[in-house]
């Protein structure tokens, strides 16, 4: 939403667009760990996601609001 209402902002157009790429890795990272239950290790991989993604969202929650721009680790980088 961020991203259409307010383009013309360089910062909040790279965070908004970080935190979309951070989106699309976790669902792509869900979808292994779904596929993966079938041989009963998917429940860790959900697991290990969720606290990743609650860890980095707090983080980069943290940074944005001190105005600081924030990179999440380990995601794939697929919207520039």
């Amino acid at each position: 939403m961020i991203y259409l209402i307010k383009p013309d902002r360089p910062f909040l157009k790279d965070q908004a667009t970080e935190n979309l790429n951070m989106n699309i890795t976790l669902i792509l990272w869900s979808i292994v760990s779904f596929v993966l239950t079938f041989v009963l290790i998917g429940v860790i991989g959900y697991i290990i996601v969720s606290i990743y993604f609650l860890v980095t969202a707090i983080l980069a929650a943290v940074a944005n609001s001190k105005g600081e721009i924030y990179r999440y680790p380990l995601i794939l980088r697929l919207i520039k």
